[in-house]
């Protein structure tokens, strides 16, 4: 015969009776009593279940979906873990007294409940995957007490009521998405905790967390683990042990003003602080960072200064796409190699970059049209031409930097190395009037009619020191192809911005020289007087 317990209810009236509810002290056995719960209808408002019930026991009663069910009073037992989604959806369940014994509470136990506190007890070891998922009532949490190291993927996301929670000293790590969109959650301490690990979305969409400490012992901060704060005003990571920010971190932080990196960092990856529009300014001169990654800082429109650690060996594309206010961007003692994609288009108040002896490739401008309203100056300078690699400039790298007025390239830009200047690399960039061209006088510039410097109007702002260079400048435009007359139009096109006097008709043969070529004379013979 199955054990006997006694089970203290309280079960709704019935429309027969009073309609006051009943108090029942039920004798039965585990399956006797889901037959009587079954039989009330859902009417049970309160269960207070006796020491003699096992864990066993507990496992075989069904109390999910029973939407009448307030409260449940377990500290009469000897319970150490309550089962997988035993309360699952008792969508009135606001009170839950658990047993001083309990160590473990298994996924979705609670998920969906009308819990309003959560007070834990001392021996409370591990809290399982969503076990108080969208719990949309809970407002505290207290785990201060507890032995809790590690709080698993979802245990308390969606608790859209959820403004306090008190970690306890002990813990470890979040697993995913451990406090996910807590809308009301308004602040984070585990500056008292040993916290190594906050895992991918852990507080994402927690929309009203202002402040957050950090524990010394972080050093993993995964995917998304505070995308969306967007209340979120400051981040000090200084005393932290952080190596990397991962992607998306602080995306869409849209208060957040200050950061402090931590000495420990190398990495900065895709998107980390993406959409920070408050972000004033960014001070990475004391770490390691190497990396900066795809649109590492896109949209962060208030971000006026950066200042680069030497460390730093790359940045992707898009990385400061959208930096509206950034002003200056000095990269002359980084070791940068590498700058991606569109990595500053839209930096509209851009007036400077200077770039590293060490950069090989400036990375394509391939949507042009989104950046028609670039500001920029670009200054490549610093370039020793014994000690670097080769420098690739990508195809419209810089097309549309409105009022970029100058380039300065590196001494002997040489093809035979490498360098490379992609089509329209500097199109239609109307400010654009001074340009080292003897840097260029041996490369193979595409030009297909439109050239590696055309305005819109289809003229080059190529700047001409003198007629001496003129030459030098028209090799270098050139295709050097003796039938393409195309090859020859922006070249006559700096002849009528600059001299005024030559047109495309007086031109009737076309085919490449160098200074010290006798057709020179040829060519020049009949313009003898206007050049």
């Amino acid at each position: 015969m199955a054990d006997q317990h006694r089970f203290t209810l309280i079960v709704a009236g019935d429309d027969g009776g009073d309609g006051r509810d009943r108090k029942i002290n039920y004798f039965s056995d585990v399956q006797g009593f889901n037959e009587f719960i079954s039989h009330t209808g859902g009417g049970v408002k309160t269960i207070t279940l006796p020491g003699t019930i096992s864990e066993y026991d507990l496992a075989q009663i069904d109390f999910a979906e029973c939407a009448s069910l307030r409260t449940v009073d377990l500290s009469g037992t000897q319970i150490t873990q309550v089962p997988s989604g035993i309360f699952k959806g008792c969508t009135s369940l606001k009170t839950f007294v658990f047993p001083e014994t309990l160590h473990i509470i298994y996924g979705n136990a609670f998920a969906g409940t009308a819990l309003k506190t959560a007070i834990f007890p001392a021996e409370l070891e591990h809290i399982s995957h969503k076990a108080f998922d969208s719990c949309q009532s809970l407002e505290t949490v207290d785990l201060s007490e507890t032995r809790v190291a590690r709080i698993s993927s979802n245990a308390f996301s969606s608790c859209t009521s959820l403004e306090t929670v008190v970690f306890p000293a002990g813990l470890e790590m979040f697993y995913h998405h451990a406090f996910q969109s807590c809308a009301s959650l308004k602040a984070v301490d585990l500056s008292g905790t040993r916290v190594f690990r906050i895992g991918a979305g852990t507080f994402c969409l927690c929309t009203s967390i202002e402040t957050v400490g950090f524990p010394a012992e972080l050093n993993e901060l995964d995917v998304q683990a505070f995308d969306g704060c967007a209340a979120l005003g400051a981040v000090d990571l200084s005393g932290t042990r952080v190596s990397r920010i991962d992607e998306q971190v602080f995306r869409g932080c849209t208060s957040l003003v200050t950061v402090d990196f931590p000495a420990s960092l190398d990495v900065i990856a895709g998107q980390a602080f993406g959409g920070c529009a408050a972000l004033g300014a960014v001070d990475l001169s004391g770490t390691q960072v190497t990396g900066l990654g795809d649109g590492a800082f896109r949209g962060c429109t208030s971000l006026e200064t950066v200042v680069f650690p030497d460390t730093l060996e790359g940045i992707e594309d898009e990385a400061f796409d959208g930096c509206t206010a950034l002003g200056a961007v000095k990269l002359s003692k980084t070791q940068v190699t590498r700058i991606g994609h569109r990595a500053f288009r839209g930096c509209t108040s851009l007036v400077t970059v200077f770039f590293p002896h060490t950069l090989d490739e400036i990375g394509n401008e391939a949507d042009a049209a989104d950046a028609a309203d670039e500001a920029d100056v670009f200054v490549l300078d610093n370039f020793d031409p014994d000690m670097r690699e080769a420098l690739v400039i990508n195809v419209s790298a810089f097309e549309n930097c409105l009022l970029l007025s100058a380039v300065k390239f590196p001494d002997r830009m040489d093809p035979g190395r490498g360098d490379y200047i992609g089509q329209r690399a500097f199109a239609n960039c109307p400010s654009l009037t001074d340009v080292n061209v003897d840097a260029l006088q041996q490369m193979h510039l595409p030009d297909e009619g439109r050239g590696v410097f055309p305005r819109a109007d289809g003229k080059s702002l190529m700047k001409i020191i003198d007629n001496d260079r003129f030459w030098t400048t028209a090799l270098a435009l050139g295709r050097r192809d003796a039938n393409d007359m195309a090859d020859w139009r922006d070249i006559l096109g700096i002849i009528d911005t600059h001299v005024n006097k030559f047109t495309r008709a007086d031109y009737t043969g076309a085919y490449p020289i160098t200074p010290r070529d006798p057709g020179r004379a040829r060519f020049t013979s009949r313009f003898a007087s206007s050049v």
